[in-house]
Parts: C-alpha cells; sequence; structure tokens
C-alpha cells in the first residue's frame, strides 16, 4: 500500500534556554507531514528545544555543551527533543549525512515519526492508518544513506505493520505474506529491508524485503522458538537472533546466498537469573564485522566483535558491571552502553583501534543510551533526566 504525497523538507541547534514561539510550522493533512522551521516552533513549556547553527560535518560554530570523558578527549553533545513530545523523544539511527530518524511521544503517550537533518530543522510524520490511542502510532528505526526511512507502526487494533519512507515523503507500507504482526529493524544502502513477523499459524520468522517489494521468508536451520533478524549490510548479509530446542537466544548471520553461521562468541553461556539469555547479534557493517553483546555464566553482558574469519574480541569498559555494543560504523567504530554497580547506564565509543571513551549526555541522571553511529562517528542516542524522561543527544567525541 502506498501514499504518493510529497511532503516538505525539514530539520535542530542547541540554545541553552526553553524557548516560546508562536509556530509558523505548516502541517499538510494529506502527507500526514508537519514542517518546523529552525527559528519558529510552538513548544511545550517542559520541553527544550535544542536548536544548533552546527552543520554536522563542519567545525563546530559555537559551543555545545561539554560531556565528561577520559583523558584528552572530550564529548562534544547537543540536546534535543522533537516538536510536540512530551512523553519522551527516542532517536534510532543517523547516516552518513548526520540525519536522524526516530519517534517522540506526545501528551497522549502518541507515538509519532521525525526526522532531524544536519542543520537542525524537523520534519514530523505519521504513517497512513497509524494508531492514535496511547502506545500506538509510527515507529521509524533506520535511515540509510540516501535517506529513505522504514519501521514499524501499531494500527488501531494494535498489530503492527512495517513501512518504508522514501526521501520525498511518499510512504509504502507492507507486510511479508502470512504475516499477523511485522518489526522492522534494517534497512541497507540499495533499500533492502530485514525485520521478523508474527506468523498467522504461530511462531516468529524472518524477512528479507527486495527494494522492488517482493519478499524471501526464513528460518534459521536451528530455531525453533524464532528467527528474528535486526541489521543488514550493503551486500545483502543480514544478522539476528534465533531460539533454539532449549529457548536459548543465539546469534547468526545469513549470507547473500541464504547460508547460515550460528554467532556464539567464547564465554557465551547463558545467564542462570534469566532463561533463554546467551547471544545477541544486532548489527552488521559493510566490511562484514558482527557486533552485539553475550552474557556469561554469571548473567554478566559483555560486547563483542565478530571479525569476517570468525574470530571474536571482547569488548568491555574497564569498571562496568556489564557493557554491550548496540551500533557499529563502516569503519568499523561501535557505540553501545555500559552499566556502572547502581545499574545505571553510559555510553561509550570504541575506536577502531580499541580506544575505549566513556560519555553522559548532559542532565542524564538516570542514564545515556546510544543508539546509532555515522561513518564520521557521530553518534545518536537518548538519554534519562531526573524524571526518567528520555530525551534525543547527538554526540561527536574529540581529542584536545
Amino acid at each position: 500500500m502506498s501514499t504518493n504525497k510529497e511532503p516538505h523538507r525539514s530539520r535542530v541547534t542547541r540554545v541553552f534556554a526553553i524557548l516560546h514561539y508562536r509556530t509558523s510550522a505548516t502541517r499538510n493533512a494529506d502527507d500526514h507531514t508537519t514542517v518546523f522551521p529552525r527559528t519558529s516552533v510552538k513548544m511545550k513549556p517542559r520541553i527544550l528545544l535544542c536548536l544548533s547553527v552546527i552543520t554536522l560535518l563542519s567545525p563546530l560554530a559555537v559551543p555545545a555543551r561539554m560531556a565528561a570523558a577520559p583523558g584528552n578527549e572530550r564529548a562534544i553533545i547537543i540536546t534535543f527533543d522533537a516538536p510536540g513530545a512530551v512523553c519522551g523523544t527516542s532517536p534510532n539511527g543517523i547516516n552518513a549525512a548526520g540525519s536522524i530518524v526516530g519517534y517522540y511521544n506526545d501528551a497522549n503517550c502518541v507515538s509519532h515519526g521525525f526526522l532531524r537533518v544536519h542543520d537542525g530543522i524537523f520534519t514530523v510524520f505519521d504513517v497512513p492508518g497509524a494508531g492514535t490511542g496511547s502506545f500506538q502510532g509510527t515507529l521509524p528505526v533506520a535511515i540509510n544513506p540516501a535517506g529513505t526511512i522504514t519501521g514499524f507502526y501499531n494500527d488501531g487494533s494494535g498489530t503492527f505493520h512495517g513501512f518504508l519512507r522514501a526521501v520525498g515523503g511518499a510512504i509504502t507500507t507492507f507486510d511479508p505474506p502470512d504475516s499477523v504482526g511485522t518489526r522492522v529493524w534494517g534497512i541497507n544502502p540499495v533499500g533492502a529491508i530485514t525485520g521478523s513477523y508474527t506468523v498467522a499459524s504461530g511462531g516468529q520468522a524472518s524477512f528479507l524485503r527486495a527494494p522492488d517489494g517482493t519478499f524471501t521468508l526464513f528460518q534459521d536451520p536451528g530455531a525453533l522458538y524464532g528467527t528474528y533478524a535486526i541489521g543488514i549490510n550493503p551486500a545483502g548479509a543480514i544478522t539476528g537472533n534465533y531460539f533454539d530446542s532449549n529457548n536459548v537466544s543465539n546469534g547468526f548471520v545469513r549470507a547473500p546466498d541464504g547460508t547460515f553461521t550460528t554467532v556464539d562468541p567464547p564465554g557465551a553461556i547463558g545467564c542462570p537469573q534469566f532463561s533463554g539469555c546467551r547471544t545477541y547479534a544486532g548489527i552488521i557493517n559493510a566490511a562484514g564485522v558482527i557486533a552485539g553483546f553475550y552474557y556469561d555464566a554469571n548473567g554478566v553482558t559483555h560486547g563483542y566483535l565478530r571479525a569476517v574469519d570468525g574470530t571474536f574480541t571482547t569488548v568491555d569498559v574497564p569498571g562496568a558491571a556489564g557493557s554491550g555494543i548496540g551500533a557499529i560504523n563502516p569503519e568499523g567504530a561501535t557505540t553501545g552502553t555500559y552499566t556502572d554497580a547502581s545499574g545505571i547506564g553510559h555510553g561509550f565509543l570504541r575506536a577502531v583501534g580499541g580506544a575505549i571513551t566513556t560519555f553522559d549526555a548532559p542532565d542524564a541522571v538516570n542514564g545515556t543510551s546510544p543508539t546509532g553511529i555515522n561513518w564520521a562517528g557521530a553518534i545518536t542516542g537518548f538519554y534519562y533526566d531526573v524524571n526518567f524522561l528520555n530525551h534525543g543527544f547527538l554526540a561527536v567525541i574529540r581529542k584536545d
């Protein structure tokens, strides 16, 4: 199903003030898109508008907040909320151009999609047919280098469906054959999409949707309790997790020719306090390096990298109670979350050579969670404030 509408284009900055403007934003009822000019945004009193006059990939023109980082490194961080966000802002991905995609929740906890381009202008959008009740709505999860966005939405009946939003704004909705619930997690540069779905007869399977809209459905051969595809790289290799006959999670990589390989790092035993946990293989970059996290016999999480030749590297933040990688860029730099002794999450960047820099977003009292990193090393994600409300951030780690 498609909607062939052409929404306006859109784009944020950091000014350390709460701004209240009479809006000149325009709403096009036909294309379900609202564009917010950078200098005129109507905000709820509790929302901090993060406006920026900087371009992500050029030198900073104005000082953003500096967050603590070890050694001679510093984290330059811009925080932001999407216009209309009351119950939180959740960035999920960032592309090479610095465009960030995610969703925000309004005063009724309805989810709406947003696109924040590199110079700070927002476009907010809804998939036609998305539910308008609490905990329903539009949930973008990924953006490719061309600016094509994918994700899923929850309709009025509570059923999930996939969607694709083209650069011009046209939205196509889709479900794999025999699906009664679709969740999309990854898109590659040519527009191939992967995710998982609930089979009408029961169980979880995964899919590859080609750019022409055709589907390939698959299950890992070792799966008995479901296969969940998450990441896809430019070559079409797919990573994810499957649950075996013991209902334990194992990582997998599916090659473009359909061959499956299990991904379980040494030491991935599974945790005694939670049933089913072992390995999560969420992401794969253009070089074929897989990143994720695993549980050891004591239930402690560790990040890992798996090279193309199958060798593993464990990634632990020094002093952390647990570590996990959530994103990897084409060069092999990774970002993720580690927990301290109190169970609070903090962000980290692991450079290609292995050096680790930790950071927290300003005002992050109850945790920082990176979700994406682009080729230039710019990181996006969200953090929780003192009231456990989540806000977006954009971070660049630089040497002094």
